[in-house]
């Protein structure tokens, strides 16, 4: 049985929950964003100990779930503001 060192799954487990939240329509896009950087943190630290293909899919997942928290957390906050333009015209 391979042994993963623990940075090694906790990284991975906040590159799941982190994309898990980017992924879903849910208000928390910043616990992600805070899920996947920790995360994107602990594998790459993790990987400077030993590099194999879990720490590589600890680091991407975490990296593409920080990705999908901002860029979806700023397309909300741009749509919220262009809403509120268009209330305040009328």
């Amino acid at each position: 049985m391979r042994e993963f060192n623990r940075l090694n799954v906790a990284g991975f487990v906040l590159g799941v929950i982190s994309t898990a939240i980017g992924v879903s329509g849910s208000g928390v896009r910043w616990l992600g964003l805070i899920a996947g950087i920790v995360g994107i943190i602990l594998s790459a630290s993790a990987f400077k100990a030993e590099k194999n293909d879990f720490n590589t899919a600890a680091f991407v997942l975490s990296l593409v779930g920080s990705c999908l928290c901002l860029i979806f957390w700023i397309a909300c906050g741009i749509a919220a503001g262009c809403a509120a333009c268009a209330a305040a015209a009328i």
